[in-house]
């Protein structure tokens, strides 16, 4: 154990409980301390065992020995005699595995324990979330951590089922891989001809690359972009359409009607990245990111995940907010500031904050 960090992770889902499984499983594992955002949260950690277990078909496999803190917020809001003290210890590498749209209140708790010395890895969906934590948490290019950030494509949930079913059991239902790169609009540049600004950066990418089944790949800012946003195109048509009527990936490809609306938001979509000015240097970008090729890798992903769920579906089904505002709202935005009129993917922003508005007013 000598010489390894402490990594940190923010977001106790399906992905942050795999990554930090996949951590614990390493033959020389990293410290890995999980932070709770609720105090109830850690209550029911401690009533289940105090260690995650990830469901690959039928095997199980449990791991302990994780450290674990509450926020400064989980203290307040809960039992004043909170079982843990307010940690201060510097964070070296801090993996944030939240929603898009509570990343900046989770790091603006943490913002004290970070530095330029520090590495944020995001591994989420959506896109925009970097830029809101630049404006609202480190407006300050020069005391900025390095940025790292990951294009996930494992298929995971949770498996919790009942009042009282386990939070810390996941279902692996499809192996997938991890793309890692330094993101373009982290601003701060590295050392030379290395993207990477500090040891942190180098550290957890290390580490992610060890934990062999998350299969992790290290790619270039440019190629990060590209992947980020063919999976944006892919969730914008999957995430709303499950999320909305309540189905399976795989009914996407079995009515005309939906194919049709997939047919619109991409061709939307497809035009707002074709007009990108940050890939306007891509030598393939009319058939990487034209209509017919994100299309095709639309119906991929759903043939594939057929049986599965979205995680934006999960999302409804528990009354959770969603990420619609980084996934099609995000196309929205870019297209509003080059002119483009993207009149599917705003109905679809629409019709998910009107879901939300009629679940929580209906009695």
């Amino acid at each position: 154990m000598t010489g390894r960090r402490r990594v940190h992770i923010i977001g106790l889902g399906s992905i942050g409980l795999l990554v930090a499984h996949s951590l614990r499983n390493m033959q020389d594992p990293p410290p890995v301390s999980l932070i709770f955002h609720r105090l109830e949260l850690l209550q029911q950690w401690q009533r289940h065992g105090q260690q995650i277990t990830v469901q690959d078909g039928r095997q199980l496999s449990s791991k302990e020995g994780f450290e674990v803190e509450l926020t400064p917020a989980a203290h307040q809001s809960g039992d004043t005699l909170t079982p843990l003290p307010i940690s201060e210890e510097p964070i070296d590498c801090l993996l944030v595995c939240t929603k898009a749209a509570v990343t900046v209140a989770a790091l603006k708790r943490l913002r004290p324990r970070l530095s330029p010395e520090s590495c944020i890895c995001f591994l989420q969906n959506g896109m925009g979330t970097i830029e809101d934590v630049n404006m609202q948490c480190f407006s300050d290019e020069g005391n900025r951590p390095q940025y790292l950030q990951g294009v996930i494509t494992h298929g995971t949930h949770l498996s919790r089922s009942g009042p009282d079913g386990n939070p810390f059991l996941v279902t692996h239902a499809g192996h997938g891989s991890i793309s890692l790169g330094v993101p373009s609009n982290g601003a701060v540049t590295g050392h030379g001809n290395s993207p990477y600004r500090n040891s942190s950066s180098i550290y957890i990418s290390d580490v992610l690359r060890e934990a062999r089944n998350l299969g992790v790949v290290c790619i270039s800012s440019e190629e990060l972009l590209q992947q980020l946003l063919e999976k944006l195109a892919v969730n914008c048509v999957i995430n709303p359409l499950t999320a909305l009527l309540d189905i399976p990936n795989g009914t996407i490809n079995t009515h005309g009607g939906l194919v049709q609306l997939m047919r619109s938001m991409i061709k939307e979509v497809s035009s707002v990245f074709l007009s990108l000015q940050e890939l306007s240097h891509v030598s393939n970008l009319e058939h990487r990111f034209s209509a017919d090729r994100l299309e095709q890798q639309c119906h991929k992903v759903i043939q594939t995940t057929s049986k599965n769920i979205s995680s934006m579906l999960a999302d409804v089904r528990g009354a959770k907010p969603t990420e619609i505002d980084y996934i099609n709202g995000y196309v929205v935005r870019r297209g509003k500031e080059l002119g483009i009129v993207c009149k599917t993917n705003e109905a679809m922003v629409h019709l998910m904050a009107a879901k939300a508005f009629v679940a929580n007013h209906t009695m």
